[in-house]
């Protein structure tokens, strides 16, 4: 969904934990609303691999009293969210970061997403320190 008006403009890259920490209302929740804003306003992009996506709508249904999961996934396409589909460069990516350890396997997908698009990974998940000196993150 690449725009002329937004492409020249940062672009964010939402772990699961990011929004997770929007729907229940978390540290980090009014950073994630900020970017949610901006992004409305075509300032920026906030960009997620579709796995995250599922992560998401999993772990808000399966953790203490949260949304119902239609409730969950009707929430997430009303905001100003782009989902880019993996090719297989993204997945030799992913493979490879998986290799060296550390990271779940959607967040190898998250990196290869990240460095694709040349976003700032948007987190609170402290798997993603290893890592931290050869990718821009910014910690909720």
């Amino acid at each position: 969904m690449a725009n002329k008006r937004v492409q020249n403009h940062k672009i964010y890259i939402f772990d699961s934990s990011a929004l997770l920490s929007f729907i229940r209302d978390e540290d980090g929740a009014e950073r994630v609303l900020q970017l949610l804003e901006l992004a409305e306003k075509r300032k920026v992009r906030i960009i997620m691999p579709l796995i995250q996506y599922g992560e998401v709508v999993y772990i808000a249904n399966i953790r203490g009293n949260h949304a119902s999961f239609s409730q969950t996934v009707a929430l997430l396409e009303t905001l100003p969210i782009e989902y880019p589909q993996i090719d297989k460069s993204s997945v030799i990516v992913a493979s490879q970061y998986k290799l060296r350890g550390g990271l779940a396997y959607p967040e190898c997908f998250l990196i290869a997403i990240a460095l694709q698009y040349q976003g700032v990974i948007v987190t609170k998940d402290s798997e993603f320190k290893k890592f931290e000196k050869e990718l821009s993150v910014e910690w909720l």
